[in-house]
């Protein structure tokens, strides 16, 4: 229950701000139709995949021991493994997008969501399992 908590306070904050850069993408690259489309459901599957992947992230180096908030929160080793496996996930996708343009770009982009959705959902269900107990 408090693990879901973080996970929605993540998407809170990251996907209004990422709905409206979608929308100025949109408009300003031209893109109509089912293009548009697939940018909003791209984007809003990726948030929950790094929301989810944070928390797990956060599980696996939790920091009690600090001076000040500003370590905990930007200076930390979560931090850091996060933004990694989250610039990855995000550049497998660019990389994928570029060496399988042979394919539909709409089962292209199908597929770049189930996997992300497979991931998070994985991720997830480790998730729940985990006993906050040990954190002690």
């Amino acid at each position: 229950m408090i693990l879901d908590s973080k996970i929605l306070v993540n998407l809170t904050l990251a996907v209004p701000s990422c709905l409206i850069a979608a929308a100025l993408c949109i408009v300003a690259l031209g893109y109509r139709g089912m293009e548009s489309v697939w940018i909003f459901a791209v984007l809003l599957t990726y948030c929950f995949f790094e929301a989810v992947l944070g928390t797990d992230v956060n599980l696996k180096f939790p920091d009690f021991h600090w001076d000040n908030e500003a370590a905990v929160v930007k200076q930390g080793t979560a931090i850091l493994v996060g933004m990694l496996f989250e610039f990855l996930s995000v550049l497998l996708g660019i990389v994928l997008v570029f060496l399988l343009r042979i394919m539909s770009y709409h089962l292209l982009m199908g597929g770049i969501m189930a996997i992300l959705i497979a991931a998070a959902m994985w991720i997830y269900k480790k998730i729940v399992k985990f006993d906050l107990r040990k954190l002690e």
